[in-house]
């Protein structure tokens, strides 16, 4: 199988899977998505959703990425989503680590019981 140069393996992973039902076996970083993948264009940009999804990218500012529109190969889409900003979660840690505490909400006691 060809490599994808040094990328994000979790954003080559999941678009790979998200094109396995389009293309069962390998799927090359060259291969164009509407000549080699039968991919129509239009469903392009529900499986570009899927993977911005997956990869926990946001598509807010699509329109000033590099390759807006012009992704025609799997290896574009996983440029597209290299430059497409993450998504994270409050107190998530930033390398997958441990969370971080949000800070002390100030509450000093448990519920009130129930009898």
């Amino acid at each position: 199988m060809e490599v994808l140069e040094v990328r994000e393996e979790h954003i080559v992973s999941l678009a790979l899977s998200a094109l396995s039902p389009y293309q069962p076996g390998s799927v090359r970083p060259a291969d164009r998505f509407e000549k080699d993948l039968k991919i129509d264009p239009e469903d392009l940009d529900d499986l570009a959703a899927d993977i911005a999804f997956r990869a926990r990218r946001s598509m807010d500012g699509a329109e000033q990425n590099p390759l807006y529109g012009e992704v025609k190969t799997v290896a574009d889409i996983v440029t597209f989503f290299e430059h497409q900003p993450r998504i994270v979660e409050p107190g998530a840690a930033p390398n997958g680590g441990p969370a971080t505490r949000l800070g002390n909400s100030g509450v000093t006691e448990g519920p009130p019981s129930v009898s």
